[in-house]
């Protein structure tokens, strides 16, 4: 699925909001190429949850996800970072989290606003 697809199924974003977050999609491999580290676009659901939309792994080295996790759930309980970014519309930095492949990460979050 696509992002758009994926947050007109899943969230309440409008176009123009889906509009933004594609066009920050067609950055995300640089950014992760950049920094060395899988990236990630995470929208809230309808349901309190969030939903990755996107995910950009770098390219000159082994990610820290084995399969690409578009579409999958990021939960509140596994990814506290993402929650509280979105909760004080502030960025968080290097906060425990646990991948939908069950592994233990650092993650860096910021919000995107529109």
């Amino acid at each position: 699925m696509t992002l758009r697809e994926i947050c007109l199924k899943e969230t309440k974003l409008d176009d123009e909001d889906i509009s933004i977050l594609e066009s920050l999609e067609k950055q995300l491999s640089m950014m992760s190429d950049l920094t060395g580290t899988d990236i990630f676009i995470d929208c809230p659901t309808l349901i309190g949850e969030a939903v990755v939309v996107s995910h950009a792994r770098p390219s000159w080295k082994v990610g820290a996800y084995s399969e690409n996790v578009v579409g999958q759930y990021a939960l509140r309980g596994n990814e506290p970072a993402v929650f509280e970014a979105l909760r004080s519309n502030t960025q968080i930095r290097d906060i425990k989290a646990v991948t939908q492949e069950n592994r233990s990460v650092k993650q860096d979050v910021v919000p995107i606003a529109g």
